[in-house]
C-alpha cells in the first residue's frame, strides 16, 4: 500500500470520532507512557452495544483505532466485545502495529472493555432520557 494512502485514510479516521446523543456507559483511559487519552461512550440495550463513541486526545493511530473500533463493536454483543484483542485491532486497521505502538492502538479497546464492566450503579452519566 502506498504510504501516502495510507497516512491519509488513518488521519481521515483519526479526525471522524463522534459521541452518541444517548449513552448508558462510558470510561476514560490514559496512558502514562505516551499521555495519550481516549474517553469512550456506549449505548448497550440487552447485552448488545447499540451505539459506540469516543473522544480524546493522543497521537492519530490512537483516535484512528478509537473509529475503527466504536465503528466494529456496534451491534455487537457484550461478550463478543470483552473478548476483543490487540490482534483483532490490528485487523480493523489493515496492518501490525510495532510493540512501540501498541500501547497507543489499545487505548481504545481498553477503554471499551473498562466501560463495559463497569458497575452499573458508577458514576457514569447516563443520557439515555
Amino acid at each position: 500500500m502506498d504510504n501516502e494512502i495510507y497516512t491519509e485514510r488513518i488521519i481521515e479516521l483519526a479526525e471522524s470520532g463522534h459521541i452518541p446523543h444517548k449513552y448508558n456507559r462510558s470510561s476514560n483511559e490514559s496512558s502514562a507512557y505516551c499521555g495519550d487519552e481516549q474517553r469512550v461512550y456506549l449505548l448497550v440495550k440487552e447485552g448488545i452495544v447499540v451505539d459506540a463513541g469516543f473522544e480524546g486526545d493522543g497521537c492519530v493511530l490512537s483516535r484512528a483505532s478509537s473509529k475503527l473500533l466504536t465503528d466494529y463493536i456496534k451491534g455487537k454483543s457484550i461478550k463478543d466485545v470483552l473478548g476483543l484483542t490487540i490482534e483483532d485491532v490490528e485487523s480493523l486497521l489493515g496492518f501490525s502495529v510495532s510493540m512501540a505502538r501498541r500501547n497507543c492502538a489499545s487505548l481504545g479497546l481498553k477503554a471499551v472493555k473498562s466501560a463495559l464492566i463497569k458497575d452499573e450503579q458508577s458514576n457514569t452519566p447516563n443520557r439515555e432520557q
